[in-house]
């Protein structure tokens, strides 16, 4: 997962993953309900989109929208390109991998805007422990993602970002770069069901 390149979606290289995973509510930024854990009606059989082009056009702006930042692909890969369409059996595993890589992904994220500030040399040590953490040079596989406490580490780049605070402002005030601690670009929070699977849902206020 090193470079920038590793968290840009390529919808082309995942089994439609985020098109099964999120619950979705019917509203003015997406044109149907579902459950977490089932398709999406308008997935093809070859996991493309059958609307893709149409998305906007039929009230999906929310899937417009909506950036895995590579945690589908690479969540595909590490499933050796099997699909839970073939192998039934693997959707709950893939599902609870997509959710566990994007919250990494989502770190990363973090951790390529804090690298753009003018660190110090202890700061910049504290950045490669963080970042080695969520992205080894050996790589993340599913026994490794199964075992990272995202919620201890996500804490720790909660309170390394704290204290970058001030490097993310000029002399003005003005911030030089959109440095907000342990918060996803595009948010996803969990929607009120009893699902014993990984569940978010996606929010209209979904951003670039």
């Amino acid at each position: 997962m090193a470079g920038d390149h590793a968290l840009r979606a390529d919808c082309s290289r995942c089994a439609a993953l985020c098109c099964v995973a999120l619950h979705m509510e019917r509203s003015a930024w997406l044109g149907l309900s579902k459950p977490a854990g089932e398709p999406c009606p308008h997935l093809g059989a070859e996991h493309g989109c059958s609307i893709h082009a149409q998305r906007g056009a039929l009230g999906f702006a929310g899937c417009v929208n909506y950036d895995c930042l590579g945690a589908g692909q690479r969540v595909t890969q590490l499933f050796a390109g099997r699909s839970w369409r073939a192998e039934p059996a693997l959707l709950a595993p893939m599902l609870e991998a997509f959710f566990l890589m994007r919250g990494v992904h989502e770190l990363l994220e973090l951790l390529d805007v804090a690298r753009r500030l003018p660190l110090s040399r202890e700061q910049r040590r504290e950045w490669r422990a963080l970042r080695g953490t969520l992205a080894p040079a050996g790589g993340v596989g599913l026994a490794e993602l199964e075992q990272l406490q995202l919620g201890a580490i996500r804490a720790r780049l909660t309170a390394f970002l704290r204290r970058l605070q001030p490097l993310a402002s000029g002399a003005d005030g003005r911030r030089r770069l959109p440095l907000a601690p342990a918060q996803p670009r595009r948010m996803l929070t969990p929607p009120s069901t009893s699902s014993a699977l990984p569940v978010v849902k996606l929010e209209a206020s979904e951003t670039r």
